[in-house]
């Protein structure tokens, strides 16, 4: 095979092939651009394939990485890569520029998608042109300025409203205390003054049947035999008492009906004049945002050096970090926490094997086999160290809260973990759960 079909000068592809091999992924990927051989063997596929491969636990997530995706399609992997690796990561700030430029189509797209969204949102507000009579921002508007100029014409209506719910008020507060007297005088002759209250529940729960001149003299409607004969006895006095109830119902309807006008005639303009400012916000922000839009897509347009920090517009650079490079940073602390949760399932599964294998079999529990139980949970504390304790401790700390009952001592989960093996091993299994569910989101 000839010379120029290899990577390397003076190389053949199997040798290519055995460099690559143990190279790493981030020098790789620089050696993607060397040439068109470099271009080939070291595509996306490869990339794609060999980050998979490297980290097994991530088979079949498709919920990771998806801001590079979109932004990268045809090499995102490599990107991925270069940005994922521990080599690189700390220069995050660094590499922003070298990915600004390639990333402009797609902040292109997902700019116009968010002007379309926002012309929408605006359609819906004020309808298809200016001033169009059927928007609900131009009703709203007519609304309130029709009310504000009635409100100003006949500024005397309310405080008519306002007048007659005051004389109803009067009228009805004056009623109920004379007719509250009437009836307390009409039952005090007839009744003793333990058995009042309930003949006057009794007369305003059959008020209707009382007053009515055509009912039967047996009062067949009327449940309580104890109650009839009193009915039939003091038949006129109940009906004062029954009229007296149903009209002072009728001027207590009466009095809130005038009330709620009062106030509906009160709160029109106000709740008037509220709807419409909230259109009118509505449709403020939806052409501001229109407006940032496009701005924005006028600056993809600029010609500009990305290396050049100072050639690079501020705004410009403000929508690459909030459309992509955030995100993207955001995405790789995700998949990097699920790397470690990843690692950490495997000594845990390890750990409950062990115990099952102790709790199934007594003759199993050797000092070197609880002392195993005990390493592979010790092991744990390289895990979760960005939190306040870390994996190990958290382990130890919930076997003490589950069996412990408040005993001081301490290190009493490690010094006694081998008395309490079953509530153990529910403690593992479930931090096991806990963090499966995490790696399944993301599938």
């Amino acid at each position: 095979m000839s010379i120029t079909s290899s990577i390397f000068s003076g190389s053949i592809p199997e040798i290519d092939n055995r460099i690559i091999t143990f190279a790493d992924s981030c020098s790789l990927v620089s050696l993607s651009g060397v040439n068109n051989r470099a271009y080939i063997v070291l595509s996306n596929q490869f990339f794609k394939e060999r980050f998979y491969k490297e980290n097994a636990h991530f088979q079949g997530c498709k919920n990771i990485y998806i801001t590079i995706q979109n932004f990268y399609p045809d090499y995102c992997w490599k990107v991925v890569i270069y940005f994922s690796s521990s080599l690189c990561a700390k220069q995050n700030n660094d590499l922003a520029p070298c990915a600004f430029k390639e990333a402009i189509p797609a902040i292109r797209v997902t700019l116009s998608s968010r002007k379309s969204q926002c012309e929408i949102e605006l359609k819906a507000i004020c309808g298809s042109y200016y001033q169009d009579p059927s928007s609900p921002i131009h009703q709203a508007w007519v609304a309130f300025t029709e009310a504000e100029q009635e409100e100003k014409d006949h500024p005397h209506l309310i405080e008519e409203k306002h007048q007659a719910y005051l004389a109803a008020k009067k009228e009805f507060e004056d009623w109920r205390t004379k007719t509250n007297e009437l009836i307390v005088t009409l039952l005090q002759d007839i009744h003793p003054e333990e058995s009042q209250v309930v003949v006057l529940q009794a007369i305003t729960n059959y008020k209707e049947l009382i007053l009515n001149e055509e009912s039967s003299v047996e009062f067949a409607d009327v449940p309580d035999d104890e109650l009839l004969p009193l009915i039939k006895c003091h038949l006129p006095c109940y009906r004062v008492i029954a009229n007296c109830l149903i009209e002072t119902e009728t001027k207590e309807t009466n009095m809130f009906t005038l009330r709620d006008e009062y106030l509906a005639a009160r709160e029109k303009t106000r709740e008037l004049k509220s709807k419409y400012l909230t259109l009118e916000i509505s449709r403020r922000q939806c052409e501001n945002k229109i407006l940032g839009i496009e701005l924005d897509l006028d600056l993809l347009n600029i010609e500009f050096n990305p290396y050049a920090l100072w050639q690079r517009p501020a705004s410009m650079e403000s929508v690459f970090n909030e459309m992509f490079y955030q995100p993207m940073c955001s995405e790789l602390r995700k998949v990097r926490d699920a790397e470690e949760i990843a690692g950490s399932i495997k000594p845990l599964k390890n750990c409950c094997s062990l115990i099952q294998k102790v709790i199934n079999k007594e003759e199993e529990a050797t000092p070197a086999v609880l002392q195993s139980i005990a390493d592979l949970i010790n092991s744990c504390s390289k895990y979760d160290t960005a939190y306040s304790t870390n994996l190990q401790q958290r382990i130890w700390r919930n076997l003490f809260y589950a069996s412990a009952n408040g005993n001081p001592e301490v290190n009493w989960a490690e010094n006694h973990f081998s008395e309490f093996l079953p509530q153990l091993n529910l403690v593992i299994e479930k931090i096991i759960s806990l963090r499966q569910s995490c790696l399944d989101s993301l599938k």
